[in-house]
């Protein structure tokens, strides 16, 4: 199903990107880790990990009497899965594995407020992203029941930048303002929260996106 939603929502938006980027990567890891097993407590498990992801985004900019604007769409499939393995450690407790498949479409209209040049310009946006993903708990044997559940939340936010852009790199920092998640089971329950309590718990977020070319 969420498949189908990701390919529905890219069908009618084709001929309006003006870039269209995919990009995607599949990585594996092993060792230990802790985790915590009540109130200060904590067992040692090796691990094995599997994460997979396809990005797909759309962008088209276009000039106003006001500035120029750039916006953009795009979409992230996810899906990873994590074997926790106590034999060695901890053979008390039960091996079981983890897994979780995700789409977080995103959507972000950014302003160019001050341009340099073609190499730099700083800009100002907002957006949101929005995070629908299943998660399962699968223990060895059957001993427990497998676990389910949903694990969707809406994340709106504001955003300052500049980008220094050559064509052997690229750098951006950034400035981003986020309100606080909204997580929901249906969407019917986006309504039923407070905006002043979500301005509140907002928070900021800062970081540096940094990229070669090949």
């Amino acid at each position: 199903m969420k498949n189908i939603l990701l390919t529905l929502l890219f069908l009618p938006l084709i001929n309006f990107s003006q870039n269209i980027n995919i990009g995607g990567s599949s990585s594996q890891s092993n060792g230990k880790l802790l985790l915590s097993s009540g109130i200060g407590n904590y067992v040692e498990s090796h691990y094995k990990a599997r994460q997979t992801n396809i990005d797909l985004s759309l962008s088209k900019g276009f000039r106003l009497p006001i500035g120029y604007y750039i916006i953009r769409i795009g979409a992230e499939y996810s899906i990873n899965s994590i074997n926790y393995d106590f034999s060695q450690t901890s053979p008390e407790y039960t091996n079981f594995k983890s897994k979780g498949n995700s789409i977080m479409p995103y959507s972000e209209i950014a302003c160019r407020l001050f341009q340099l040049s073609d190499i730099f310009y700083t800009y100002a946006s907002f957006g949101t992203m929005i995070n629908l993903e299943n998660l399962s708990y699968k223990y060895d044997n059957n001993i427990f029941p497998q676990n389910e559940l949903d694990y969707n939340y809406v994340l709106p936010f504001f955003s300052f930048g500049a980008v220094i852009r050559t064509n052997l790199f690229s750098v951006v920092p950034f400035v981003k303002y986020q309100l606080d998640p909204i997580y929901f089971e249906t969407l019917n329950e986006l309504n039923s929260y407070d905006l002043n309590e979500l301005i509140s718990n907002s928070g900021i977020v800062t970081g540096l996106n940094f990229s070669f070319a090949l």
